[in-house]
């Protein structure tokens, strides 16, 4: 999973860097939180002190940093001139709405997206890696408001689960999948669509 993860954030980085943020299709809608880099920690403690944000929100708060810091060669942060505005929807490529809205009609709505990765080059197949958006955002330089430098989602990625003597690796065709405490930002523009992954209940997914 981990070699797959990379090759994803590299494919992402190639094509967020040979772009500018006027070619981009993603559109972020419905503001929620603009947070200086130089304040981002306390502002987390304030959020965790006073847990007023979903615990999906604040799970990818908590790992926001760290997720930025692995491609903070790729993208120039600069922490003291730069802030994070976090949004609750973005219009992707394939024309769907994706969701970090801690209340949407009054019900949390963090949306499943497929990443599809082309690997012809090193292994000869296409590779479709699956994540639960928890935070959608734009990272701006205090210098200039209107341009973003970066236009990201952090996802909290989807494993295909392993088949075993009792279970199947597909039902009905579909893959089963297990979410892992592993996440990564990705550029908007590498999320190819919405996907619906629907829970087994009664049990740990």
């Amino acid at each position: 999973m981990n070699q797959i993860l990379n090759k994803v954030r590299q494919k992402a980085l190639i094509e967020s860097t040979t772009k500018s943020v006027k070619q981009k299709v993603g559109q972020l809608s419905s503001k929620l939180y603009d947070i200086c880099f130089s304040a981002f920690e306390n502002h987390l403690e304030i959020f965790q002190q006073l847990e007023i944000l979903n615990p999906l929100q604040l799970e990818g708060m908590e790992n926001l940093l760290d997720s930025l810091n692995k491609l903070k060669d790729d993208i120039l942060l600069d922490k003291v001139d730069s802030f994070i505005r976090l949004y609750k929807s973005a219009t992707i490529k394939s024309a769907d709405i994706i969701h970090a809205d801690p209340s949407y009609n009054k019900v949390p709505w963090f949306s499943d997206v497929a990443i599809v990765m082309d690997t012809t080059n090193a292994t000869n197949y296409t590779t479709v890696c699956f994540g639960k958006v928890l935070l959608l955002g734009e990272i701006f330089s205090k210098s200039s408001h209107n341009t973003a430098k970066f236009i990201f989602a952090i996802v909290k990625w989807y494993d295909y689960y392993e088949e075993d003597d009792n279970e199947d690796s597909e039902i009905y065709g579909c893959p089963r999948l297990t979410l892992l405490k592993e996440y990564d930002v990705v550029p908007l523009e590498s999320i190819e669509q919405a996907v619906h992954i629907i829970p087994i209940f009664h049990k740990t997914n």
